[in-house]
C-alpha cells in the first residue's frame, strides 16, 4: 500500500478544512435568515423591504475579499475568515441570552463565510479548485448528517451540554486543520480571466438550492412522509451519489465537457421545476437526480477554474463571488417575500430560475475550458466520506419509534389548540422543547396546531411537526395551505378513522388558508369529528373571514364535532358571530372565562384563538395557557356529553 505523499496529505487537510466550515457556514446562513424574521420582522416589526435591504448590505460584504485578501495577506486573510466562522458558531453556541445577541453573532459568521469561499478558492487553484468542490459538497453532507440525528432542531439552537461539546470539537478540528494550512501554505495563481471567473457566480444559485431543496431534510420527509432515519438514509446517499458523480468528472481529463453540462443543467432545472404529489417517492427521485446535478456543475466550474488559472490577485474571483452572494439573498428574498407583498410571478418559479442560473454557469465553464483539463487524484475519498455518514441513520433506528395510535375509552377527553408561531418564542427563538412541554403538561389526547413550519428557512429548516410528533408519541395528519411546508396539522392519541383537507376562500391570499376534517375513534364505539382551521390575518379584511365561514360552517353539522384554530378574529365580529347563530358553542364562553385573551402572549389583548362545540357536546376544565413559548396562548379543554 503506498503512503501519502506530502502533497496528498496536505489535499486531505485542506479538503478537511473546506467541509468543517462549509457546515458551520450552512448553520449559520439558516441561523442568520430565521432570526432575520422571527427578531426583526415578528419581535421589532421591521417590512419585508427593510429585511430585504439589511440582507443586501449582510451579502454584499462578499465584494471586500479581494482586499482583505491583499491587506492581511492571503495567509492571515485564511486565518481571520476560517478561524472567525469557528469561532462565531462557538460564541453563538455558548451564547444563550437575548436573541439579538445571536443575530449579531449570526451576521459576522455569514460575512466571514462569504468572505472565505473565495479567499480558500484563491488559496487552492493553483492545485486544482475541484478539491475545493469535493471539500463543499461533503461538507452539505455532513451538515445534513447533523442536521438529521439532531431531528432536524438545529443544534445552533440548542442549550444541552451535548451540542456544546460537539460544536467545540468541530470547531478545534478545524482550527488544528488550519493551522496545518498555514504552515504549508504556498502562494500561487489565485484568479482566473475575466469570462470564466463569472461562471463562479454560480455558487450563489447552488447555495440557495441547497438551502430550499437539497440539503433540507424536511423538505424530503414533508413529501414522502418517511419517518426521519429513511429520509436522512436516503438524503445521504443522494449525497454521495453527488459526490461520486462529482469526483468521476475531477479524475478525469476533459477535451469537450459541454453535453455533460448541458445535459446537467436541464435536469436540474426540471428537477426543480416540478412540485411532487405529497407523500409520494417521487421526492426522493427529485432530490436525487437535483443533487447530483449540482454536484457535476460545480465539479465542471471548479475543474475549469483550475484549468485556468491566471495571475496572483483575487478581484476578478471576488466579482464574480460577490455577484452570486448578491443573487443568494434575492433568490431567498423573492422565494419567501410573497407572504407578506404581492409579486408578479410564484414562488414556485424561483427554485428553476437559479437552477438555470447555476446551469449557464456550468456551461458556460465547460466551453471555456483548455485544451484538457487535469486528471485529479484521489477525488473518490469524500465520496467515501459520505457514505460512511450513512452510520448515522444506522445508529438511529434501534431507538426510533414512530408514534403508533392507543385505543382510548371514548369521552371525556383533553383537546388544546395552539397556533405554534413556526416554532418560534417571543424573542425570536427556535424553543420547540418548550412548545412540547406545554403541551404535555396538559395531557391533551387530541391537539390541533396552527403555523406549522416544514423546512421553510427562514423559520430554521425545522421540521416542527415531524419532531413535535416523535416528541409526544401522537401521530399526525398533516394539511399544507402555502406550498407544501407550511398549514395546519392534528396530533391524535387515538385511531383516526379518516381525514380531509379543504381550501378557504379566496386562492388569491398572500398567505393562502385551509382546514382539516378528521374522524376519530374515541373508544367504546364512539367517534369525533374534528376541525383544525386558521382564518386570514389581516385585521380589516373581516369580509375575508366571512367566506371563510361560510366555507366551513358547511361540515360543522353534524353531531360530536370539535372546531378549534386561529379565526383572527373577536367574538362580536361577523365571521365570529355566524359560527354561534349556527349553533357552535366558545369553550371560554361555556365555562365563563372572559376576556380569555390569545394574543399577543407579549400582551394579552386579543381572543382570536377558539375551541367551539357541537351543541350536544359540553366542555370543563377550559383554561388558557399563559407561555412565551409562541405568540399565542393555547386554549385547552375538557370534551364530554
Amino acid at each position: 500500500m503506498s503512503k501519502q505523499t506530502p502533497l496528498q496529505r496536505q489535499s486531505v487537510v485542506e479538503c478537511g478544512l473546506v467541509v468543517l466550515t462549509t457546515l458551520f457556514g450552512m448553520q449559520l446562513l439558516r441561523t442568520l435568515f430565521s432570526l432575520l424574521v422571527n427578531v426583526l420582522r415578528d419581535r421589532l416589526d421591521w417590512s419585508a423591504i427593510q429585511l430585504g435591504l439589511l440582507a443586501f448590505v449582510i451579502f454584499l460584504s462578499a465584494f471586500l475579499a479581494a482586499l482583505l485578501r491583499r491587506l492581511l495577506t492571503p495567509r492571515w486573510a485564511l486565518l481571520a475568515t476560517v478561524g472567525g466562522v469557528g469561532l462565531s458558531r462557538l460564541v453563538l453556541q455558548l451564547w444563550t441570552g437575548d436573541p439579538l445577541g445571536d443575530l449579531y453573532l449570526a451576521i459576522a459568521g455569514t460575512v466571514l463565510f462569504v468572505l472565505f469561499l473565495p479567499i480558500f478558492l484563491g488559496h487552492i487553484r493553483g492545485r486544482g479548485a475541484g478539491l475545493f468542490a469535493l471539500g463543499l459538497l461533503l461538507g452539505l453532507a455532513l451538515d445534513v448528517a447533523i442536521h438529521g440525528v439532531y431531528g432536524t432542531y438545529d443544534v445552533a439552537w440548542r442549550s444541552d451540554i451535548g451540542s456544546l461539546i460537539l460544536v467545540l470539537v468541530l470547531v478545534a478540528v478545524q482550527w488544528w486543520l488550519l493551522v496545518s494550512v498555514m504552515r504549508a501554505a504556498e502562494e500561487g495563481p489565485s484568479d482566473s480571466p475575466w469570462l470564466l471567473g463569472l461562471t463562479w457566480l454560480g455558487i450563489g444559485p447552488l447555495l440557495f438550492l441547497e438551502l430550499i431543496i437539497f440539503d433540507n431534510l424536511a423538505w424530503l420527509n414533508a413529501h414522502t412522509g418517511w419517518n426521519l432515519p429513511a429520509g436522512l438514509a436516503w438524503a445521504l446517499l443522494s449525497h454521495a451519489a453527488g459526490l461520486g458523480a462529482a469526483a468521476w468528472v475531477l479524475s478525469r481529463a476533459w477535451r469537450r465537457a459541454w453535453p455533460l453540462a448541458l445535459s446537467s443543467g436541464i435536469v436540474l432545472i426540471l428537477a426543480t421545476a416540478f412540485t411532487p404529489p405529497r407523500d409520494t417517492a417521487m421526492a426522493a427521485g427529485l432530490m436525487l437526480l437535483g443533487q447530483v446535478s449540482v454536484a457535476l456543475l460545480l465539479a465542471l466550474i471548479t475543474a475549469c477554474l483550475g484549468s485556468r488559472s491566471q495571475g496572483r490577485g483575487l478581484a476578478r474571483t471576488t466579482v464574480a463571488h460577490g455577484l452570486g452572494m448578491i443573487l443568494l439573498v434575492v433568490l431567498v428574498f423573492l422565494y419567501y417575500a410573497g407572504i407578506d407583498m404581492r409579486l408578479p410571478f410564484s414562488a414556485e418559479l424561483v427554485p428553476p430560475v437559479g437552477a438555470a442560473v447555476l446551469a449557464v454557469c456550468g456551461l458556460g465553464a465547460s466551453l471555456a475550458m483548455g485544451a484538457e483539463t487535469a486528471a485529479m487524484a484521489r477525488a473518490w475519498l469524500p465520496a467515501l466520506g459520505a457514505l460512511l455518514l450513512l452510520v448515522a441513520p444506522l445508529a438511529m433506528l434501534p431507538a426510533w419509534r414512530t408514534p403508533a395510535a392507543t385505543p382510548g375509552d371514548g369521552l371525556p377527553l383533553r383537546v388544546l389548540d395552539y397556533n405554534l408561531h413556526n416554532g418560534f418564542n417571543t424573542d425570536g427563538l427556535l424553543d420547540l422543547e418548550t412548545l412540547a412541554q406545554v403541551i404535555e403538561g396538559q395531557n391533551a389526547d387530541i391537539v390541533g396546531l396552527q403555523e406549522v413550519s416544514r423546512g421553510w428557512v427562514i423559520h430554521g429548516s425545522a421540521d416542527t411537526l415531524l419532531w413535535l410528533s416523535r416528541r409526544l408519541q401522537m401521530p399526525y395528519v398533516y394539511g399544507p395551505t402555502m406550498g407544501s411546508l407550511w398549514g395546519n396539522a392534528i396530533l391524535s392519541r387515538y385511531p383516526i378513522l379518516s381525514a380531509a383537507e379543504y381550501e378557504l376562500p379566496p386562492r388569491d391570499l398572500l398567505l393562502l388558508r385551509g382546514f382539516i376534517l378528521i374522524e376519530v375513534d374515541v373508544g367504546n364505539g364512539e367517534t369525533l369529528r374534528v376541525i383544525d382551521i386558521h382564518y386570514h390575518h389581516v385585521g380589516e379584511d373581516s369580509d375575508i373571514r366571512v367566506e371563510h365561514s361560510q366555507a366551513l360552517l358547511p361540515h360543522c353539522r353534524e353531531e360530536r364535532t370539535v372546531v378549534m384554530g386561529d379565526f383572527n378574529a373577536a367574538l362580536e365580529d361577523p365571521e365570529i358571530v355566524m359560527l354561534g347563530q349556527a349553533g357552535l358553542r366558545d369553550v371560554c364562553t361555556l365555562a365563563g372565562i372572559s376576556p380569555c385573551f390569545t394574543a399577543s402572549s407579549v400582551d394579552p389583548s386579543k381572543k382570536i384563538d377558539y375551541i367551539w362545540l357541537s351543541p350536544d357536546l359540553n366542555a370543563s376544565d377550559v383554561d388558557v395557557l399563559r407561555s412565551n413559548a409562541s405568540d399565542h396562548f393555547p386554549v385547552v379543554a375538557t370534551i364530554a356529553r
